[in-house]
């Protein structure tokens, strides 16, 4: 049973609506941390984690870039290590308690 008052709430409803949307995929993303892989070139590749304050990004790059034995920084507010790492970093964020397995997010191939 519709009744008036629940189409008119509806109607209200934009489901286009950017600011509404944006809000709730930044509430979404705040809570998690993301792991991608971005392709360089055929051959090259860069893994970017994004979703770690600041702090604890600063602190994490030099301690990964020697355990993954490749190079890395942090650009915006996402950390990128050449070459696929996903795998390591997510051992090094379990294995230090940073992140929850819940936490972590797997993008890519």
């Amino acid at each position: 049973m519709n009744t008036i008052e629940s189409f008119a709430d509806e109607a209200t409803f934009d489901p286009f609506d950017t600011k509404f949307v944006l809000s709730e995929l930044a509430h979404e993303f705040d809570k998690k941390i993301h792991l991608r892989l971005q392709q360089r070139s055929n051959k090259k590749s860069i893994t970017i984690v994004e979703g770690l304050d600041n702090e604890t990004a600063r602190k994490v790059i030099p301690l990964l870039r020697s355990k993954l034995g490749c190079s890395g920084t942090y650009k915006g507010d996402a950390i990128q290590f050449s070459g696929d790492q996903r795998r390591k970093i997510i051992e090094y964020l379990l294995q230090e308690k940073i992140a929850n397995k819940g936490d972590i997010v797997l993008h890519g191939f």
